[in-house]
C-alpha cells in the first residue's frame, strides 16, 4: 500500500485551519522535508512528490510519520498556524524514531560487529 498525498494534505489543512496555493506550496516542500530526513535515516527512500495528487510509495504504516512530521515543519516554517510548541518536536521525534525502528524490523539488515 502507498500514502495518499491528497488525504494527508486535508489532515493537515483541516488541524492547521489553512489553505490556498501558497499554503499547498508550503505542504509539498514539508512532505518532501519529511521524505529526505526518512532518506538520510533509515533504510527507505520515500520518493518527492511535486503537487497534492501524487502517492507515496511507502506503506501506509508511515503515515503517522508524515503526518508529525508535516505539521512540523511547517510550524518550522514559521508560515502556517501555531508557533511550534514545546511539544512539537518531541511528537515529530517519537514518530521518526517508529519509523526508524519500524523500518529496521522490515528491512532486516544484516548489522553486528565484524572482529
Amino acid at each position: 500500500m502507498s500514502i495518499e498525498v491528497e488525504k494527508l494534505h486535508s489532515i493537515t489543512s483541516k488541524t492547521l485551519g489553512a489553505s490556498g496555493k501558497h499554503f499547498d506550496e508550503m505542504f509539498v516542500s514539508a512532505v518532501n522535508d519529511v521524505s529526505r530526513v526518512l532518506s538520510m535515516r533509515t533504510f527507505l527512500s520515500p520518493p518527492s512528490v511535486t503537487k497534492i495528487t501524487d502517492t507515496l510509495s511507502v506503506d501506509e504504516k508511515y503515515v503517522t510519520v508524515y503526518k508529525d512530521g508535516v505539521r512540523y515543519f511547517m510550524s518550522q516554517m514559521g508560515e502556517w498556524g501555531r508557533q511550534p510548541g514545546e511539544n512539537e518536536g518531541a511528537i515529530w521525534q517519537r514518530s521518526f524514531a517508529d519509523a526508524q525502528a519500524e523500518a529496521m524490523i522490515d528491512e532486516d539488515p544484516d548489522v553486528g560487529f565484524v572482529r
